[in-house]
């Protein structure tokens, strides 16, 4: 009943003057109000199960967002599908706390992060304008989740995040229940003991509360006694209704319509470095794909385990490993910089690259020999998918790495940092540079030679986000340089 409950009012606070009522409730018992924007899916997901990080993504945007001044957006890590930029969670909710930020912003922020993987899962679907289109729509309908926190509480959700300006970003890998959505959440949290002290704490917050559901009312007032009064007034209040009714009725169905996924089971208390082999390597057969979770997609049986092995194999732990990151463009010449380097070194690394854990899998070989040009572009998602598992599987091994990225998007090596100094790793960041004009010619002569083809417009793109990216991370390495080739 809970999970009907917060449906029926997320979609009637789609109307102006219940939303202010909704916003009063929340300032009158002194909460935070984080705002989450995302596709039917994840909406109907979050309404059953809450929001849990291990579960989010999967191709889509999601924000958090709280207006005023303890502002807040979450974001996922993002990726590109089909050549669409979407987030992937990476079990974790990354937060902004845009104090300077713009109303426009904060009005439309929730909004839009509800209507772009909204669009995403459309596009997942096939290319088009209508699909295009009916993803906007459908996002624009999507009800914005209201999740209602405590102040203390959501101290204890959220820990400052150290890639952003202090103050500004923040983040948190924990489940957050349903006892914090929509009309149920605001009084399971507001209506107790503490409601007192915390209007002590922050008497204006709760006058503001109270003003706005007096303005809320008054409107709602207002409206009955114009309708009642007059045609004109009737006529107005009347089409207002209609239009805002149809929203809220369209809020109600449409996600009704969307799948709703299942989440995986919780393990116990240490129960997954219980199961986990620490090393994979002399498994028995096809033991790692059954302890390890399969990647979604069209990976064949076993396919997880058996490239994972190879990537592996011949790499043992340390307990101060290292992790190498290589980031420029596309033509950049990031892999000559890597053979030279490994040539150099009897060290063994695990080498984590896109393209070489794409030529290992079965489905992209298969469509190279069918001819078939879009081979890249159809196993992308489950490639890094892949990726991520490999990526979390090494660094929890211990085992020195190499990564291997263009800079397309700052987030993915932030996200990679973070995880490399939780396990104690030592970083170097090392930037290959190189002119536009070469990077072109490199990629053109590469194109002419490979199967998968590097479009210019993918190389400029590149090439102006690895500086970006360089100078965003490079203070939270242990260790950068700049080659110049």
């Amino acid at each position: 009943m809970t999970h009907v409950a917060s449906r029926i009012w997320n979609s009637t606070i789609t109307i102006p003057p219940l939303s202010l009522l909704d916003s009063g409730l929340s300032d009158l018992f002194c909460l935070e109000t984080f705002t989450h924007g995302t596709s039917p899916s994840s909406y109907n997901s979050i309404l059953k199960h809450g929001a849990n990080p291990i579960f989010g993504g999967n191709g889509g945007e999601t924000a958090f967002f709280v207006p005023g001044g303890n502002d807040k957006t979450a974001f996922f890590e993002p990726h590109t599908v089909n050549r669409f930029y979407v987030w992937d969670h990476q079990c974790r909710y990354y937060s902004w706390l845009p104090k300077m930020c713009g109303e426009i912003f904060r009005a439309t922020q929730a909004r839009l992060f509800a209507i772009k993987p909204s669009i995403a899962r459309e596009l997942e679907k096939g290319g088009g304008s209508l699909r295009k289109c009916k993803g906007q729509v459908v996002g624009f309908v999507t009800p914005i989740v209201k999740f209602r926190f405590q102040p203390e509480e959501s101290k204890q959700y959220f820990s400052n995040d150290e890639f952003f300006q202090p103050g500004i970003a923040c983040f948190t890998d924990q489940e957050i229940s349903r006892d914090h959505i929509g009309i149920i959440g605001t009084l399971k949290q507001g209506v107790n003991k503490k409601w007192f002290n915390r209007i002590r704490e922050n008497p204006q917050q709760c006058l503001a509360g109270v003003t706005k559901i007096i303005i809320a009312l008054a409107l709602i007032a207002l409206g009955c006694v114009a309708a009642y009064y007059s045609r004109i007034g009737l006529y107005v209040v009347m089409g207002y209704l209609t239009f805002t009714g149809a929203q809220a009725v369209a809020s109600f169905i449409i996600p009704l319509f969307s799948s709703t996924p299942e989440i995986p089971g919780k393990l116990e208390a240490d129960e997954q470095s219980r199961i986990m082999p620490e090393i994979p390597g002399k498994l028995e057969a096809g033991e790692q794909s059954r302890i390890m979770p399969e990647i979604p997609g069209k990976l064949e049986a076993d396919e997880q385990s058996r490239i994972m092995h190879v990537f592996m194999q011949e790499v043992s732990n340390e307990e101060n490993p290292e992790a190498i990151i290589f980031l420029g463009c596309s033509g950049s010449g990031k892999t000559t910089q890597i053979e030279d380097m490994l040539s150099r070194t009897d060290k063994k690394f695990v080498r984590i690259d896109s393209d070489l854990i794409m030529k290992q899998m079965a489905q992209y070989n298969r469509l190279l020999r069918s001819g078939n040009k879009n081979a890249a572009q159809l196993v992308h998602l489950d490639s890094l998918r892949l990726r991520t598992a490999l990526v979390d599987q090494t660094i929890r091994n211990k085992m020195p790495l190499i990564f291997e990225s263009t800079g397309s998007n700052h987030m993915v090596l932030t996200n990679l940092i973070l995880k490399l100094k939780n396990q104690g790793y030592k970083i170097k960041l090392i930037s290959c540079e190189v002119s536009l004009e070469e990077a072109k010619r490199r990629v053109q002569q590469r194109n002419a030679t490979q199967d998968r083809v590097v479009p210019e417009s993918a190389v400029m793109y590149s090439y102006e986000q690895s500086t970006v990216s360089f100078e965003r991370i490079k203070s939270h390495v242990d260790e950068h340089e700049i080659l110049r080739n």
